[in-house]
């Protein structure tokens, strides 16, 4: 079972935000939680409340997050809010304030089967 959680309007750029996550696809809800807390990034802080927010939000429908993984996260365009530089000559340059939307999606974690050796003939 696949449970996704969705952010949107995060003020980071697609691009800076998919470098973080990239750090936490694929590993553990709480391995990811460990090691977006040591990052400087600003994209890691807003990358774990997300988390933290998607796993408050599971437990009150009685889905326990602890043992799912991070299947993937999609880091998407969102609007561009445009603002104005004031340059010389009254003249004045685009500054583009950049959005995310960004999908995360859990899955379960599989138990380890180990595997037999059969002998050889």
């Amino acid at each position: 079972m696949i449970y996704s959680y969705n952010v949107r309007y995060l003020r980071i750029s697609p691009k800076k935000l998919q470098q973080v996550s990239a750090l936490v696809s694929g590993s553990n809800t709480n391995k990811a939680l460990d090691i977006l807390a040591v990052q400087k990034q600003k994209g890691a802080s807003m990358l774990y409340q997300a988390i933290k927010s998607a796993l408050n939000n599971a437990a009150a429908t009685n889905i326990d997050l602890n043992h799912y993984r991070i299947v993937g996260i999609a880091c998407n365009k969102g609007p561009v809010f445009m603002r104005r530089w004031v340059r010389l000559r009254g003249t004045s340059t685009p500054k583009r304030k950049y959005t995310t939307h960004a999908r995360i999606d859990f899955g379960e974690t599989k138990p380890k089967q180990s595997k037999v050796k059969q002998p050889a003939k």
